[in-house]
């Protein structure tokens, strides 16, 4: 029987997304996928909120202060139908 040698090459990607910009993200994303691509990775991925950002100041300033920050979050966060996925 012939040994069949199947690798995968997984790129990690850990990357700063350009914060509350959806399009600017997804475009270094893109970016970032064609690299991974080219130095051979068959799968790439990214952390689970890479493309709206974790809001980090959601723990860091009271929440009377955040409300114009989580509009502008609302504002660039992406749908499952859209055209950045």
């Amino acid at each position: 029987m012939t040994p069949i040698h199947a690798f995968t090459r997984v790129a990690a990607c850990h990357v700063a997304p350009r914060f509350l910009s959806a399009q600017k993200t997804t475009e270094k994303a893109i970016s970032v996928v064609n690299q991974a691509s080219r130095n051979g990775a068959n799968i790439i991925v990214f952390p689970e909120s890479y493309i709206s950002a974790f809001p980090l100041w959601s723990a860091l300033r009271p929440p009377t202060e955040n409300h114009d920050l989580f509009r502008r979050i609302v504002h660039e966060s992406v749908y499952a139908d859209g055209p950045e996925i």
